[in-house]
């Protein structure tokens, strides 16, 4: 994390979050709700055929477990898409004043969706925890993953 030196630059960065030009990503609530509906329908295709195969097979087989199990492992696999989403939906509808409260640059939403990019998930859920709960403390600072 990168501390400004000076007066100055103190007053750059806090001038810089003031004024900051305020990123509106494209996605939406229909784009999200394509998303998991998507996911529901791929997760019910892979249960249904996954559930034949048992029958065929000579097992019986609860669809409504199979259902599950299998929309457990999707959303595990597309886990770190969806959380980029709820980011983004973030990022579209929260007011200005809000989206502003951060004094760190690249801002906390911002620095989620890279170290989400560059790190995964796992890694970077320990990143961003720090970066909420530690690191965002009032004080006007550059911190890039």
């Amino acid at each position: 994390m990168e501390k400004p030196q000076n007066r100055y630059e103190q007053e750059a960065l806090i001038n810089y979050c003031i004024n900051r030009e305020v990123k509106r990503p494209k996605t939406n609530i229909i784009t999200a709700m394509k998303y998991l509906i998507v996911l529901e329908l791929a997760t019910l295709l892979i249960a249904y055929l996954f559930a034949r195969l048992l029958v065929f097979v000579g097992f019986s087989s609860p669809f409504i477990l199979l259902h599950f199990f299998v929309s457990v492992l999707l959303l595990m696999f597309f886990l770190k898409r969806f959380s980029i989403l709820f980011i983004e939906l973030y990022q579209h509808y929260a007011s200005e004043e809000k989206r502003r409260r951060c004094t760190l640059e690249p801002s906390c939403s911002e620095y989620s969706i890279i170290v989400l990019k560059k790190y995964g998930m796992f890694k970077a859920i320990k990143k961003i925890y720090i970066r909420l709960f530690i690191t965002c403390n009032g004080i006007y600072c550059i911190d890039n993953p």
